[in-house]
């Protein structure tokens, strides 16, 4: 039979050494208290020599080692007070010195004579073949497509203009165009007709049977992309020119600050 509690407030002897039947519980600790520590609702500390508490209980809830605290194990990774690496510098870059702007007229004289000649003449021969190359497709690809009638200064004299910046070749063309394809009409020079021929003294005649006439006029877009092209080339000739003529000089050099301008 199960013993009863007095009712007078005394323990009976049954129930001293008895464990008690209901667990206590665990609330969250405090900050303050240590880790390992356990609190008991009524500010009870579960210990070994509590008679009231089980012994397996006891010893789970019993405290142990406290962890090291991560201030702490930060001071013995880390001696001393921390301090920042200092950054190295980085290194600045160096640009080459670029030589002095010089003129060189020899080689600007020759590339007006020939796109491509003054840059041979400075010791770039590959530089000037391709520059040579460059102009001068540009100008006989127009005469492929509009024919030697498209450099002539007497017709497109706003065209001859910009045409003849490629240099003597293009005043070849048109006295090759003037008097050797074109026929003199009572007085004035003019291209041939589609149905015309030219004498020996440039004058109009009547083409034979199977003659094709010496030259045939380029009309619409043939006319334009003609005329077009041999003034692009001349545009081209007067940068190879400038560059023959300063070979020091680039865009960093006209676009520099003198020393001692604030940027």
């Amino acid at each position: 039979p199960r013993a009863r509690r007095p009712t007078d407030g005394t323990v009976g002897r049954d129930q001293r050494n008895k464990p008690s039947q209901t667990a206590p519980t665990r609330t969250n600790r405090p900050i303050g208290d240590p880790p390992g520590s356990a609190t008991i609702r009524g500010a009870r500390s579960l210990a070994p020599s509590d008679p009231f508490v089980h012994p397996k209980l006891a010893t789970s809830c019993a405290p142990g080692p406290a962890p090291p605290a991560p201030a702490a194990a930060h001071a013995r990774a880390n001696p001393g007070p921390y301090t920042p690496a200092p950054m190295a510098d980085a290194p600045k870059k160096t640009t080459p010195e670029r030589p002095r702007t010089r003129l060189t007229p020899h080689a600007g004289i020759a590339s007006i004579v020939l796109p491509g000649l003054g840059h041979a003449v400075l010791g770039m021969p590959r530089r000037g073949a391709l520059i040579a190359l460059g102009v001068f497709g540009l100008f006989f690809g127009g005469l492929l497509i509009g024919g030697i009638d498209a450099v002539d200064r007497r017709e497109h004299p706003f065209w001859f203009f910009g045409q003849a910046l490629v240099g003597p070749a293009a005043f070849v063309v048109d006295h090759i165009n003037q008097n050797h394809f074109k026929v003199d009409d009572q007085g004035a020079l003019r291209s041939v007709n589609p149905d015309e021929g030219r004498t020996p003294d440039g004058f109009p005649r009547d083409l034979a049977d199977g003659e094709n006439p010496p030259n045939i006029k380029g009309v619409g877009r043939v006319s334009e992309l003609g005329l077009l092209l041999p003034t692009l080339a001349g545009m081209l000739s007067v940068l190879v020119f400038i560059d023959a003529l300063m070979p020091g000089i680039g865009a960093r050099d006209l676009f520099a600050k003198p020393e001692g301008a604030q940027a």
